[in-house]
C-alpha cells in the first residue's frame, strides 16, 4: 500500500517597515495536516503566528501532478485571507502557481490566523491510488523564506504539515513475453488487477497452440503452475511462454470465463491436452458455488453439459460461467432419541447449504432398539426416507423412541406377543416381538383381502422386523406369526 503523494514549496517574502521586533522576536508560519480518502477533495490550511505590520507575501506552490485526479489553477488557492485582498494569483506552468501580494498600508494578523486554504481533488482511480498513495510532508524551503524588519532579519520557524490518504489496495501488474494468457483467480488478466492488502491470488498460464509455458519471474519465481501470491504488497511478475517444438497432430485448449472449471473425460481441468490421433472428449463444465454454466464457446457451442467434441484438428473450447441467481438456503437436522439422518446418501453432520429448488432426500436411520417416530419442525410427517424441496431456510427434527416405551404397557396386559408400528402403516412397518420364551425364530405371514399370501418369511424374534408395502395397493392386509408350538 502506497499513499498519496503531496509536494509544496511556499517562498514567503514578507517585508514589514519599521524596526518594531527586537532581534529575539520569532513569527512562524504552518501548514495543517490533513488525512483523506482516494477521491477526496481536501482544505489544507496555511495559517500564521506573529505577523505584524506585513506589507508583502510572495508564495509559490508546487504540485506532484500524478497525485491529482484533476487540478483546477484557478480554484486552488480558496478561503483566501480578507486582508489579502488584491492578491495576483497566477501559473507559472502546469503544476506551479504565484500568489503575491503588496500593500503600503501594514497587515496585521492575530495569531494562528489563517492565510489561505490550498483545495486538492485527489486520484479516484483504484489502480492510481493503489500505486501513487503514499503519506508526505508539506514543506516549507526554509533557506529562501524569511521575514524582515526595516535592515533586522527575524527568525521564521516552520511547522511543517502532511497530506496522507490510506488506501488498503494492492496492485498486480503482469507482463507477458510470448503467446498466451494468464488467469487471475479463473478470470483472464486484461490489465492490472487491485484487491485487498494480504489477499491470495491464484496465477495460471495459459498458452496458445504451439507455445508452452516456461516460467514465472519477478515477484513470483520458478515453474510451478498454477501458483498462489499472497498480496502483501504491490506485486509486478513476469510470465514467459515459448514456442512449443514438440510435434503434436492434435491440440485441445481450454479457457474458462466466470468462476469454475471443466473436466475432460472425468479427470480435472487442463488448460492444453495434446493427441497424436483424433480423439473424441466428454468435456463437463463445473460452477462454483454461486456461479452457474452458461454454454460453450469457440470450437464447441450450445448449452448441453456433459458435452462431447471431436479434436480432430487443433481445437479451442470456452467454457463460459455466470453468477447464478439462484438464493442459497441453509437446511438444519436435529434429533430426539437414538438415530442418524441421511442427506441425499450422506451422513449429516452439519448444516448444509442447497440452491433455491434443490430436491433433497431425507433418510432417518434408528440405532438398535430404537424407531423412527417422524419428522417435525419446517416438515410434519411420518414418511421415511422422504424428499423435500429447498425453497427456504429448513429446520427440520427427526423423532426417534425406544421399542419398551412404545409398546411395554400393552404388552404387558396382552396375550398376543407382538406388535405392530405404526398401524395404519403407509409403506414401510416394524414388528416387535415380546413376550416369547425359548423361542428364536417366528415365521410372519401376510394375506391381502382375497386372502392371497403376499409375503412369507422366517425371521429373529431379537430385533424388530422392519417390511415395506409400497409396492402394493392400499387396502386392509393381515398379518399373521407363527410360532413353533403354531400360536
Amino acid at each position: 500500500m502506497k499513499h498519496i503523494i503531496l509536494s509544496l514549496i511556499c517562498l514567503l517574502n514578507i517585508i514589514a517597515y519599521g524596526n518594531l521586533y527586537a532581534m529575539d522576536d520569532i513569527a512562524s508560519i504552518s501548514i495543517e495536516h490533513k488525512l483523506a480518502v482516494p477521491g477526496d477533495t481536501v482544505l489544507i490550511a496555511v495559517t500564521a503566528t506573529g505577523f505584524q505590520n506585513i506589507h508583502a507575501v510572495d508564495c509559490r506552490i508546487v504540485f506532484n501532478e500524478n497525485v491529482l485526479d484533476t487540478l483546477s489553477i484557478q480554484q486552488t488557492v480558496v478561503n483566501l485571507h480578507p486582508g489579502l485582498s488584491g492578491s495576483v494569483y497566477n501559473v507559472l506552468n502546469g503544476n506551479e502557481l504565484s500568489l503575491a501580494w503588496f500593500s503600503m498600508s501594514p497587515l496585521s494578523l492575530p495569531d494562528n490566523e489563517k492565510l489561505f486554504d490550498l483545495q486538492l481533488v485527489f486520484c479516484n482511480e483504484l489502480y492510481t491510488c493503489a500505486l501513487n498513495g503514499t503519506s508526505s510532508s508539506l514543506d516549507f524551503i526554509e533557506n529562501q523564506t524569511a521575514f524582515v524588519s526595516g535592515d533586522e532579519e527575524i527568525p521564521l520557524e516552520y511547522y511543517h504539515g502532511s497530506v496522507s490518504t490510506h488506501v488498503p489496495l494492492k496492485a498486480l501488474t503482469i507482463n507477458q513475453f510470448g503467446e498466451g494468457l494468464v488467469m487471475i483467480n479463473q478470470s483472464a488478466y486484461e490489465g492490472p488487477v487491485v484487491v485487498d492488502k494480504n489477499a491470495e491470488l491464484i496465477l495460471q498460464a495459459i498458452p496458445q497452440i504451439h507455445w508452452a509455458f516456461d516460467q514465472w519471474m519477478g515477484d513470483i519465481s520458478g515453474m510451478e503452475n498454477p501458483v498462489g501470491l499472497i498480496m502483501n504488497d504491490h506485486k509486478d511478475v513476469d510470465v514467459f511462454f515459448v514456442e512449443d517444438t514438440i510435434p503434436h497432430d492434435y491440440s485441445l485448449s481450454l479457457t474458462t470465463v466466470g468462476q469454475g472449471t471443466v473436466q475432460t473425460d472425468g479427470e480435472p481441468y487442463a488448460p492444453l491436452q495434446v493427441f497424436d490421433e483424433p480423439t473424441t472428449v466428454s468435456l463437463e463444465a463445473i460452477p462454483d458455488h454461486g456461479w452457474s454454466f452458461a454454454e460453450w464457446a469457440g470450437d464447441l457451442n450450445g448449452t448441453d453439459n456433459p458435452n462431447e467434441l471431436l479434436v480432430d484438428a487443433n481445437k479451442s473450447v470456452i467454457a463460459i460461467f455466470e453468477e447464478s441467481l439462484l438464493e442459497n438456503y441453509t437446511l438444519t437436522l436435529t434429533t430426539t432419541g437414538e438415530g442418524t439422518v441421511e442427506i441425499n446418501g450422506e451422513l449429516y453432520t452439519s448444516p448444509v447449504t442447497f440452491e433455491e429448488g434443490a430436491m433433497v432426500s431425507l433418510l432417518a436411520i434408528a440405532e438398535i432398539g430404537w424407531l423412527f417416530d417422524s419428522w417435525s419442525g419446517d416438515i410434519e410427517n411420518i414418511e421415511n426416507p422422504i424428499t423435500i424441496t429447498m425453497d427456504d431456510d429448513k429446520n427440520i427434527t427427526a423423532h426417534f423412541d425406544l421399542i419398551n416405551s412404545l409398546y411395554g404397557a400393552t404388552m404387558e396386559n396382552d396375550s398376543s406377543f407382538f406388535r405392530v408400528y405404526p398401524n395404519p402403516v403407509k409403506d414401510r412397518f416394524s414388528i416387535v416381538f415380546h413376550g416369547l420364551t425359548n423361542v428364536s425364530v417366528v415365521t410372519v405371514e401376510i394375506y391381502n383381502m382375497h386372502g392371497q399370501k403376499i409375503l412369507g418369511k422366517q425371521v429373529s424374534t431379537d430385533q424388530p422386523l422392519s417390511l415395506s408395502l409400497e409396492s402394493h395397493p392400499s387396502g386392509m392386509y393381515f398379518l399373521k406369526a407363527i410360532t413353533e408350538s403354531d400360536l
